[in-house]
């Protein structure tokens, strides 16, 4: 169907999200101030972290925008497993 985003492999999702054929679920994309309060930080800090380019990002237009899966596999990556300890 022409105009489906079925062809480019992108489909649509409830919500204004995007959606990959090959991901689970979709992922929307936050502004850089939605972005912040997703990861309890300061704007100013995500917006260091976007340049240092220690989180994925899209540019649309002029405006930047983080998708929230960008989001969750930064959280997985940087999670400190704990020690098993054995007595």
């Amino acid at each position: 169907m022409a105009g489906d985003g079925l062809r480019d492999g992108v489909l649509r999702c409830i919500g204004g999200g995007v959606m990959r054929r090959a991901e689970a679920s979709c992922s929307r994309l936050l502004s850089v101030e939605e972005a912040a309060d997703y990861l309890g930080i300061s704007t100013g800090t995500m917006r260091n972290w976007l340049s240092m380019r220690r989180v994925e990002y899209v540019k649309v237009g002029r405006l930047t925008r983080v998708s929230q899966a960008a989001l969750d596999r930064y959280i997985t990556v940087n999670t400190v497993r704990p020690v098993n300890e054995h007595p």
